[in-house]
């Protein structure tokens, strides 16, 4: 039964009387009134049904303040989640960025493998073009001196060419520091196709640039 907003004797103090609103026990006492009725229901047992509304009514609010922690923890909880989710953003975004910066460091490096490789390409072509021109020096200066061994009756002339080609070493292997060459001086056609004429040597060296020829083939 609902009981009426009135006062009503407190159970802790018979001496005291304390105000229900209807609803719960305000907490508002006053000394008892001995030559007034109580108002409401009065007695022990009336104090007992007033109080139990407030049980009943404490009761219905624990679910309340329950579903308020439960709340509290799940925003503590999803507030967690959110840094957590952020962190992994932020450490994902970290590795990419390490990883774009490794493989952008590893296209520079392969990029400067590639410009050295073609530089390295481009002086070794260099180096045997320097090479090919020397060759041609050589068969000048043999022709020179084939023709003066000519004009001297050394040897039969006219000198109509010299060729030299390689027979220690190599013009085009770059690792080898000399090469010695066979230098033909021909002074005849023959009417098979072939020439007739004489052999000389020739050795350069790469480093120094410089070369030394003579009559005869290369170790005679």
């Amino acid at each position: 039964m609902s009981l009426p907003v009135g006062w009503f004797p407190d159970p802790s103090d018979p001496e005291r009387e304390m105000l229900w609103d209807g609803d719960q026990w305000t907490g508002l006492t006053r000394p008892r009134r001995t030559d007034a009725p109580v108002e409401g229901v009065g007695g022990p047992e009336g104090v007992e049904q007033a109080r139990e509304p407030s049980r009943r009514r404490r009761k219905r609010r624990r679910p309340v303040v329950l579903a308020l922690v439960i709340a509290a923890v799940l925003l503590i909880a999803g507030g967690g989640t959110a840094v957590a989710v952020v962190h992994a953003r932020q450490v994902a975004a970290a590795e990419e960025k390490a990883e774009q910066k490794q493989e952008a460091a590893a296209r520079t490096r392969a990029e400067q493998r590639e410009a050295q490789q073609a530089a390295q390409e481009a002086a070794d072509d260099a180096e045997r073009s320097t090479r090919a021109e020397t060759v041609k020096q050589v068969e000048a200066s043999v022709k020179t001196m084939a023709e003066e061994d000519a004009t001297e009756g050394i040897i039969d002339g006219p000198i109509m060419s010299v060729s030299c080609n390689p027979v220690s070493g190599s013009t085009d292997d770059l690792t080898d520091t000399t090469t010695s060459f066979d230098c033909f001086a021909a002074n005849k056609d023959n009417a098979d196709g072939t020439q007739s004429g004489y052999f000389f040597n020739a050795t350069v060296n790469w480093v120094s640039g410089k070369y030394t020829y003579g009559l005869g083939k290369s170790g005679a």
